[in-house]
């Protein structure tokens, strides 16, 4: 039986900052704080969907930062490019996705930081030793939000090491200036402003939509639903869609 690997190496310094709140705005703006906080001169920030990855190392090159993306959707002749330039020190920040770290063989990485607790706690094992390797010492951060700490908490059984909590000068205060909500609710105006062009047609058709219509469409939603939790049949997929056929597998009934 393979063991999960729980050790991290002793060159390593770990920390955590635990956030107020756990919106993208704030997640951004702590990342900053931190990097100017710690002075990281090269690291890789890991994220957990390709979305954020994007997202993040725009974000960071919009402020100032040499920081560029590296994930599985980039054609291999972008990634190629991006770690070259990471490993000849032309890149300060590589902004990635566990897959797409898979095999990164940097030495001379100083810092790794977690933009937020992985999903599967082993794999902040496998995140952090990027740094500290080849007897050189390393530092990892991990950005802790309210809806983190179970994750957090999954880390910490994992490791069995007390993880020192950091705080940059000021970033309290920034967090409590940002608006409330963060990207979330800006996002949701967005889309509000997209459909109606500034206009209120978009708006008032939205809201003039048929509510017998969404009455039906919810109960048909809660039947196949009841349905497929005591059946194991499914709806049939809709035309175009490949499925699995008859080979379903167990954890998806």
């Amino acid at each position: 039986e393979v063991a999960r690997q729980s050790q991290t190496a002793e060159t390593i310094t770990q920390y955590v900052v635990k956030l107020p709140r756990g919106d993208d705005k704030a997640k951004r703006t702590a990342l900053r704080a931190v990097i100017e906080a710690q002075n990281v001169q090269n690291g890789i920030v890991f994220c957990n969907r390709k979305r954020e990855v994007d997202i993040v190392a725009k974000s960071l090159a919009k402020h100032g930062f040499s920081a560029a993306p590296i994930h599985g959707d980039l054609p291999q002749s972008a990634r190629t490019d991006t770690l070259n330039k990471f490993r000849d020190g032309d890149l300060q920040l590589l902004v990635a996705s566990d897959v797409a770290a898979r095999g990164l063989d940097v030495p001379s990485v100083g810092h790794v930081l977690n933009y937020a607790p992985p999903p599967r706690d082993e794999d902040y094992v496998h995140r952090i030793g990027r740094t500290g390797r080849a007897g050189r010492e390393g530092e990892s951060i991990t950005l802790v939000g309210p809806g983190d700490e179970k994750a957090w908490d999954s880390v910490l059984a994992l490791i069995r090491k007390d993880v020192e909590e950091i705080m940059p000068e000021g970033l309290v205060d920034a967090l409590e200036s940002l608006p409330e909500g963060g990207d979330r609710r800006r996002g949701r105006g967005s889309e509000s402003r997209r459909g109606g062009r500034g206009e209120r047609g978009g708006s008032r058709r939205r809201r003039g939509r048929d509510d017998s219509a969404d009455r039906a469409e919810a109960s048909g939603t809660k039947e196949r639903s009841s349905r497929n939790r005591n059946s194991e049949e499914l709806d049939p997929a809709p035309d175009g869609n490949v499925g699995f056929g008859d080979n379903i597998p167990d954890f998806l009934r």
